[in-house]
């Protein structure tokens, strides 16, 4: 066999696995590293996440699934939080104080219709979270996939 034909047989098995590798990271998983303390304790900084891209295409997202997004205001960050409300439901939000509920500790009920096509996601870490309770509903359009297991760190794997 000539050089020439090994050579061109081995970039066509290389360019074989580099479509395929593609394809599969394109359109059926791909993995993410969390960054930030929005998910805790649930997810940490540097857990490595296997994520369904086919959950996105076909739609199939349930309350309480934790998602990847893209940032509503920052369209080149993502975000992985947790789905609280789907198209048609209803999210209670209490509103800001006021000087009378400072006084009689009860707050302002808001309710929040999620409208067709938006859903509503928050962060496990309520206190140290920017979620839809700061940028409101956003378009479900924005979500790349859903969460399916933690691989890393390995002492802590985890099936959602």
């Amino acid at each position: 066999m000539s050089f020439v034909s090994r050579i061109s047989s081995k970039f066509g098995i290389i360019t074989c696995i580099g479509c395929t590798l593609h394809c599969f990271f394109e359109y059926i998983c791909d993995f993410v590293v969390c960054s930030g303390e929005s998910m805790q304790p649930t997810l940490y900084s540097n857990n490595i996440l296997i994520c369904s891209k086919i959950a996105q295409r076909k739609n199939t997202f349930e309350r309480n699934d934790i998602v990847v997004a893209i940032h509503p205001n920052q369209p080149k960050s993502l975000i992985c939080k947790r789905m609280i409300a789907l198209p048609g439901d209803i999210v209670l939000m209490n509103s800001t104080k006021t000087e009378d509920s400072e006084n009689t500790g009860s707050f302002d009920v808001q309710k929040i219709y999620i409208k067709p096509g938006s859903c509503w996601l928050e962060g496990d870490n309520r206190a140290n979270s920017t979620d839809s309770r700061n940028y409101g509903q956003i378009p479900i359009g924005l979500i790349k996939s859903k969460v399916l297991v933690r691989v890393w760190p390995l002492s802590e794997f985890k099936f959602f």
